[in-house]
């Protein structure tokens, strides 16, 4: 089979070039459509990326300032506990040295009697003769009635 091809009128080619040019157009503005859309997608693609990176920054900002303002009442009571405990090492160091104090008292003390003790031990006539020279000054000084108490 042969294809014929029969010469198209002027009217019938006036046809086909306006036929090829509006598909041509509508072709070109489905294509500036599209380039407009995938402009105005990408614009509030970035608006709402910028806005998300404002929230993020914002975010970012208000952690800082928790993270700094729970530093800064740790350090607080860091310092508020280093202050008592010096306190309480002032207050302990004020009881030992009354308690301290108060064992010398008791050794002197038990120094004293010890010295006693070892010197009536060491000398008992001594103290014996004391013991009765007392007794009898007592006497005596009752007698005479001078009381030396």
């Amino acid at each position: 089979m042969e294809t014929e091809t029969k010469a198209m009128s002027t009217k019938e080619l006036s046809v086909a070039v306006s036929s090829l040019l509006e598909q041509e157009e509508a072709r070109a503005e489905r294509a500036r459509h599209r380039r407009r859309r995938r402009i105005r997608r990408d614009r509030e693609q970035t608006r709402a990326r910028t806005i998300q990176l404002a929230h993020s920054v914002e975010l970012i900002k208000w952690y800082q300032f928790g993270i700094s303002l729970v530093m800064t009442i740790t350090l607080i009571i860091l310092v508020v506990v280093v202050w008592k405990i010096g306190n309480e090492a002032e207050r302990i160091k004020g009881e030992v040295q009354q308690v301290r104090a108060k064992a010398e008292n008791i050794v002197d003390g038990i120094e004293r009697e010890a010295d006693s003790i070892r010197d009536k031990l060491q000398r008992p006539l001594q103290t014996i003769g004391g013991a009765v020279g007392g007794q009898l000054g007592h006497s005596l000084g009752k007698a005479m009635g001078v009381d030396e108490e």
